[in-house]
């Protein structure tokens, strides 16, 4: 069990690798002023990696510029989402591992 999870957190690394090297290309075109490929760019990274969340607010200001609002804000909205659900383990994850380890002493 322990070396699949390190496979699969390998795997995972390697993606995000692979979306960050894409984003950059995304960033690029859009400091050229390039909002349409940049959203291309970005959506590709997606495509490797679904939960960066920094690839959706890029893409949020990117649709800002092309005046796509509602798409800014479905892509905040998302990025909100994963956001959260990371937070709420953060927080209820110890808490419950504590309450395990109180419960089984």
């Amino acid at each position: 069990m322990e070396a699949d999870c390190q496979r699969r957190a390998a795997a995972r690394k390697e993606r995000h690798r692979k979306a960050n090297l894409v984003k950059e290309q995304g960033n690029e075109a859009y400091n050229d002023g390039r909002f349409e490929e940049a959203v291309k760019l970005y959506t590709d990274a997606m495509q490797i990696a679904k939960d960066l969340t920094p690839l959706y607010t890029n893409r949020a200001a990117t649709y800002l510029k092309l005046h796509k609002f509602q798409e800014a804000i479905d892509d905040c909205e998302f990025s909100l989402r994963v956001r959260m659900r990371v937070l709420k383990i953060q927080i209820f994850l110890p808490s419950n591992i504590m309450l395990c380890c109180m419960v089984f002493e």
